[in-house]
């Protein structure tokens, strides 16, 4: 349950300032917010909560009563149930070799499956050809499939779980190692790509440490990866905002706002099916 409607007037004092936003104008889709961003002090904070990964332990089934408010927003967001455990830190690493990976890149099939469409018509509308680029969390390597294919020179891949990639084109970074080393990264990517990923930052679901604005945190991280004018793509369940613990977040006017701070453009990709499953917004996207 939620506190109902609510006016951006009172939004702004009693949750985007609380996060360190003020709001700069009022429109759709409500990305411009003003927040000067200091990557030091992001990675800092950012470490401060990651060092007590635990991936060992049970993923939690209830938000902690005292940081219900913080999940949801001040109330504003719903708070609804969906208990799910995917800690595969003990797991055997996965291996992309190069002829795994060049198999994907041959025979992987992409045209009418999403997600899998969506990620490669966006990356080569915006051509990713011959451009450097990071992907946040990826259990396997379909994305880096589809970025291959789109013709990027060289990607990154950034996941808890540890993999083993012999590609030459792909390298395999822990997040707490890249945030460690952050200056070694910093604005150099060209590209980013998340997708079905940093929604779940934060709610412990893979091990994670418990933030209620994890998602918020590797935003930032994103923004000081990226170069000036690089480009995000990014797939999000959205409709009414909402944390489904511990599966995911739903994301409507409030959370995108923060989810996309100073961001100069958002270009939608629409799925109808995922607008239809999460009635009563029309973001008119899904992926952006």
């Amino acid at each position: 349950m939620a506190n109902g409607s609510a006016k951006y007037s009172g939004d702004e004092e009693n949750m985007f300032m609380k996060y360190g936003y003020l709001i700069d104008r009022i429109e759709w889709p409500f990305v411009k917010l003003k927040h000067e961003l200091n990557c030091s002090a992001v990675f800092d904070e950012w470490l401060a909560i990651a060092n007590a990964y635990n991936g060992s332990q049970e993923p939690p089934r209830e938000i902690p009563l005292d940081l219900v408010s913080e999940y949801t927003l001040n109330n504003l967001a719903r708070h609804e149930k969906w208990y799910l455990s995917d800690n595969h830190n003990s797991a055997e690493p996965p291996k992309w070799t190069e002829a795994y990976i060049d198999q994907l890149v041959r025979n992987g099939s992409v045209a009418n499956e999403s997600p899998y469409e969506s990620v490669y018509s966006s990356t080569a509308f915006h051509s990713v050809a011959n451009m450097t680029g990071l992907v946040v969390g990826s259990l396997t390597p379909w994305v880096e499939m589809i970025c291959l294919k789109n013709g990027a020179a060289k990607l990154i891949t950034s996941e808890y779980m540890k993999i083993e990639s012999t590609h030459p084109q792909i390298t395999y970074a822990h997040p707490i190692d890249m945030a460690k080393n952050w200056k070694r990264y910093y604005q150099s990517m060209d590209f980013v790509v998340s997708f079905s990923s940093i929604e779940h930052s934060g709610l412990g679901r893979y091990g994670d440490p418990l933030d209620p604005i994890g998602d918020l945190r590797e935003m930032r991280k994103i923004q000081c990866f990226l170069k000036r004018g690089g480009l995000l793509f990014i797939g999000l369940p959205v409709g009414v905002d909402a944390v489904v613990f511990n599966a995911h977040r739903i994301y409507g006017r409030l959370r995108l706002a923060m989810m996309f701070e100073e961001v100069p453009s958002v270009r939608p990709n629409c799925n109808s099916s995922s607008l239809e499953e999460h009635k009563g917004f029309d973001p008119e996207a899904v992926q952006f």
